[in-house]
């Protein structure tokens, strides 16, 4: 399957699958939080969505975007760096949260419940 959504890219892959309650649950729950990902949650996204955006506020630099799995060494290396820093918080950037928003949405025909789902899902926020 080619791009589904030029704002995150796409393919589908069916290792996921089995997976699949736990990733839903991990972004229900980042959409609950408004968009924030706390340290658990950013160790499911970078393994499942590796090339997810994830956007970082830092106390003392510019925040920045990142790809969910640089997200940790890019953390560690700004702490390491400089001893006053730390991160304010880890979020979603509003375009890839409403994006989700609308995937998780049960009035949008594309639930948990509904056979396609997965394939929904996994077309949308996986990239290469």
């Amino acid at each position: 399957m080619g791009v589904v959504n030029s704002l995150v890219g796409i393919t589908i892959t069916k290792n996921k699958r089995k997976n699949y309650m736990k990733i839903t649950q991990t972004l229900q729950d980042v959409v609950n939080d408004h968009g924030m990902v706390d340290e658990k949650q950013l160790e499911i996204l970078a393994r499942e969505y590796p090339n997810l955006t994830i956007g970082i506020k830092f106390g003392c630099s510019s925040r920045i975007a990142v790809l969910a799995k640089d997200a940790k060494s890019e953390i560690d290396a700004r702490m390491a760096s400089n001893r006053e820093e730390y991160v304010r918080e880890a979020f979603l950037p509003s375009s890839l949260y409403d994006l989700i928003v609308q995937l998780l949405n049960p009035n949008m025909g594309n639930s948990p419940q509904s056979p396609d789902w997965e394939n929904t899902i996994e077309a949308q926020l996986c990239r290469d």
